[in-house]
């Protein structure tokens, strides 16, 4: 038998034809083997949660994506597709719901087994009473689960404190004139080359409004290149006021850092970089040292309120990582009621767990998930099923916003006639893990044909 992998086989069944019916036959066959694999996964899993997110496709009609991660009884994890939903005229809570109900029965999911719903955040989404998570919570079909509120939505909203509009309006005007045009960012790329800079960007970034990519990255590299950036305009006779303003500057390097009172500046490399080495003219009164701290304050308080149902797994996600460290007896079961209902098993076994010499020293040499393979379920039952629990919940939206990005690509203006099965199957097949059985489709085309 010849081996599928040897190039020249490739080589040769690429330049075979393949009329257009057949190409959409074979993704639709590939795409249906592909489900039945996840439904029988996700029917047989012993934990799974969702991802919901929104968006709307180029003909503007709004398509809702689910995502589940679910995890095996031998703590494997999977993150699929399990449908792309076609929304109607409104986007509203019940239309959500709905959608959400014809997709679990469609896939036949086993409720008793979903831990959590990760959503955006959207009114639509987690609203109290007519948002999603309001009518989960009121359906007694649905279980009692955990809601997850994204973290990368929620990092985007907290950023919103750190409000330097003269910054970063002037930081993108800069590297709009260097991007924005083809020569311009042509000469800049070849003039940063042969400054021959270690450890430094090779060029600037351009900003971009979706969720994952923050305006920090484009103002951390903007400074990383700053003075190669002052030559660079200097050569191009364009001058920027701004670079003349040290308030301007003592705000770009504390928005790009990562104990102000003391002026060490040990947390804030950017800034103390600029002051001992770059810059020493750049000095940071009392005034400007207290106007940052009530800041770094004021986002403290807000990042405690927006993560406050992350602040609740918080002993959980603990127990997780170490169970050898938590101490059971001082601060009693870590897992919410939701998860756990009784924990009175489940506290002798972490008992149990702590004194195994065996499974403290493989924790010690063994990632997370390779940790919890190990952890014998006839011995430790409900910490393992706890722990399964844990893994599958979603931390975010980010494998819906990455489906969004994909969904651009594939249904084009060049494609704008997609129907929704067709763009469901194409991007099933393009975000999966999941092997087909290709030996298998293969044997029914040939008995077709016979």
């Amino acid at each position: 038998m010849q081996n599928p992998n040897n190039s020249k086989i490739q080589r040769l069944i690429s330049n075979i034809y393949v009329s257009q019916h057949t190409t959409e036959r074979r993704i639709s066959e590939i795409s249906v083997e592909v489900e039945q694999h996840l439904l029988n996964d996700l029917k047989n899993c012993e934990a799974f949660s969702l991802a919901l997110d929104e968006s709307t496709d180029i003909e503007d009609k709004p398509q809702m994506a689910v995502f589940v991660r679910y995890v095996t009884s031998d703590v494997l994890v999977k993150e699929e597709l399990l449908d792309l939903v076609e929304l109607k005229d409104t986007t509203c809570g019940i239309d959500l719901k709905e959608a959400l109900d014809t997709v679990l029965v469609k896939a036949n999911a086993p409720k008793n087994k979903l831990v959590s719903i990760a959503t955006n955040g959207a009114t639509a989404m987690v609203g109290k009473h007519i948002g999603l998570m309001g009518l989960l919570n009121s359906d007694p079909t649905y279980p009692e689960f955990i809601p997850v509120h994204c973290v990368i939505h929620l990092e985007h909203l907290a950023a919103k404190h750190f409000n330097f509009p003269v910054v970063f309006k002037s930081v993108l005007e800069i590297v709009n004139y260097i991007r924005s045009n083809a020569k311009n960012h042509r000469q800049f790329k070849n003039f940063i080359s042969e400054l021959v800079l270690a450890d430094k960007p090779s060029d600037l970034l351009f900003y971009c409004g979706v969720r994952w990519l923050f305006s920090s990255d484009v103002l951390y590299w903007f400074v990383e290149l700053l003075e190669p950036i002052k030559c660079f305009l200097l050569e191009k006779q364009k001058t920027f006021e701004i670079f003349d303003d040290v308030n301007f500057l003592q705000d770009l390097l504390f928005l790009t850092d990562k104990d102000l009172t003391s002026k060490t500046f040990n947390h804030f490399p950017q800034m103390k970089k600029m002051i001992h080495n770059t810059n020493p003219t750049i000095q940071y009164d009392d005034h400007k040292i207290e106007s940052y701290r009530e800041k770094l304050q004021i986002l403290f308080e807000d990042l405690q309120n927006r993560f406050k149902d992350l602040y609740v797994l918080k002993s959980s996600l603990a127990f997780l990582v170490n169970p050898f460290l938590f101490d059971i007896i001082s601060h009693g079961c870590p897992i919410p009621e939701n998860i756990l209902k009784e924990t009175s098993q489940f506290e002798i076994e972490l008992l149990d767990l702590q004194e195994d010499q065996n499974l403290q020293m493989q924790h010690k040499t063994l990632a997370l998930l390779d940790f919890w393979k190990m952890v014998p379920e006839v011995k430790y039952p409900q910490l393992k099923r706890i722990s399964i629990k844990l893994i599958s919940i979603f931390g975010s939206t980010y494998t819906c916003k990455s489906l969004f990005s994909t969904m651009k690509s594939v249904k084009s203006k060049y494609h704008a006639n997609l129907t929704s099965e067709h763009l469901l199957q194409l991007l099933r097949i393009s975000t999966t893990s999941l092997k087909p059985d290709f030996k298998k489709l293969a044997s029914s085309v040939k008995n077709l044909s016979a």
